[in-house]
């Protein structure tokens, strides 16, 4: 029977159909630049960011052995190497390894992995020398050799056709990854040609790849020597942002693939996607860690070494660790403890003294909008507070020149604030609770976790406070 009378005479399967969320997936950023335009320094500094949970770090090729044990020295690293022998079949089991570990990490931590490659480059060399191997060692190319040791073997396309079906099982995993990957590759200014395949004059900037590599990439970040980061390639579906030319590139300064990932490319939103899909409870995600960097600066305070800086450390602790239902975090109560023990008076550090530096990065970057608890004179005032209390902490950033991303902590904190001040008890907030519910479900200014978990409480708010229906006879 005719494959097309086979599929006639089946039954019609039934449509699946799902509404397009606008959610982006995990980004796939490549930094491409020549040797020493700070391709690895950059990945390892950015290692450490706090929205990243674990953060991998995979050699590859001759020229990058050793260096992701040296560069672990880099200032704001933190990350694991994964080992492997060499051989593509080991290479490609520990990406797997690695990529269930990371998705096992995201459902219980809420917080997405880190891939770095180093270097993308490497790879695609190792698998043209798999396929020159497999050449030399057909039985045309033995009896090449054998005639001429110095002869060209001649590839066959069937080879070449593996070659690709391998690197393409490499980066299916890549695009897959639940967190972002970075995939740093050698790149240079080679001379172009002309329709004869003669070199010319004009010189175009290449990366040394497979040609189809920017296809897989959702960024692309091109490094050179003494000369700021530069966007060349940015995929968007938002009218006016999407980049896809080296000629009008957008400067970054000095590159943080973090802020790359998360403030351009909104990894945020991608990890809400996966945990929907994995039916992760966002509710019952864990309280946010603290690590020893955190608990070290306690211990200075609290040996009195670094004493005036315990309300800088309390503000940003409080700000950084959060409960949805109101109630102070751990590590937040054990701050405030030394804080009131030490009896320090808050003061301005002057430039002599030695701070800390507390992390993660950018965590006192600005100072803490102390918001305080409305009182519940009704529903009007409490609603209004959302609206009084963001814009007195867009002021204080605006008259601090703070620019450092922490607005959306203190959207959120505006938004908890307002919630805690609810009586649930009152019908008369009612209204306040429903009108915070209802920002809430469209709130663009603020981590999407942060946005959901808010929104969850507004929402059984709301159906608590709402009478029941009576029921009729």
């Amino acid at each position: 029977m005719a494959f097309a009378d086979q599929i006639a005479n089946r039954p019609t399967p039934t449509l699946k159909l799902a509404d397009p969320d606008g959610t982006p997936r995990f980004p796939v950023i490549v930094v491409a630049g020549e040797p020493g335009s700070g391709k690895s320094h950059t990945a390892a500094a950015n290692t450490g960011d706090s929205r990243i949970g674990r953060s991998y770090w995979i050699e590859l090729g001759v020229n990058n052995e050793g260096i992701g044990r040296e560069y672990s020295q880099v200032p704001g690293s933190d990350y694991k190497l994964i080992d492997h022998n060499g051989s593509f079949e080991d290479l490609f089991g520990q990406l797997l390894a690695v990529r269930e570990q990371a998705e096992h990490d995201l459902n219980t931590t809420g917080k997405p992995s880190l891939l770095i490659i180093d270097d993308v480059s490497g790879l695609w060399e190792q698998i043209k020398a798999w396929t020159y191997h497999r050449a030399e060692n057909s039985k045309a190319g033995r009896k090449t050799l054998e005639e001429d040791p110095d002869a060209a073997v001649d590839v066959g396309r069937n080879l070449w056709n593996d070659a690709r079906s391998r690197y393409a099982q490499f980066m299916a995993q890549i695009v897959s990854f639940p967190g972002p990957v970075v995939l740093l590759a050698q790149a240079k200014e080679v001379s172009g040609t002309d329709d004869n395949g003669r070199p010319t004059k004009v010189t175009e900037w290449k990366i040394e790849c497979h040609e189809s590599l920017p296809s897989y990439a959702t960024a692309i970040v091109r490094l050179d020597v003494g000369k700021p980061a530069r966007l060349t390639k940015l995929r968007s579906p938002v009218p006016g942002q999407n980049i896809n030319t080296s000629d009008q590139p957008v400067n970054l300064g000095t590159l943080d693939t973090a802020n790359v990932a998360f403030d351009y490319l909104k990894a945020d939103r991608a990890v809400i996607r996966r945990l929907r899909t994995n039916g992760v409870n966002v509710d019952a995600l864990p309280d946010t860690p603290v690590d020893q960097r955190w608990e070290d600066a306690l211990a200075q305070v609290l040996s009195g070494e670094m004493a005036h800086r315990g309300t800088d450390l309390l503000a940003s602790a409080a700000k950084k660790f959060v409960r949805d239902d109101g109630s102070e975090h751990e590590f937040v109560a054990r701050v405030r403890d030394a804080v009131e023990g030490n009896k320090q008076p808050a003061t301005t550090p002057t430039e002599s003294d030695s701070a800390p530096e507390y992390p993660p990065r950018n965590s006192l970057s600005s100072p803490m909008v102390e918001h305080s608890a409305p009182e519940q004179s009704g529903a009007d005032d409490t609603a209004g507070q959302i609206h009084a209390t963001m814009v007195a902490s867009e002021q204080t950033d605006h008259d601090t020149g703070d620019e450092s991303g922490d607005d959306t902590q203190s959207d959120a904190d505006a938004y908890r604030a307002a919630l805690n001040a609810i009586n649930t008890n009152d019908p008369d907030q009612l209204t306040a609770a429903r009108e915070i519910r209802d920002n809430l479900q469209d709130a663009t200014s603020m981590d999407e976790l942060a946005r959901i978990r808010l929104f969850n409480r507004a929402d059984k708010m709301v159906t608590a406070m709402t009478p029941a229906e009576s029921s009729t006879t």
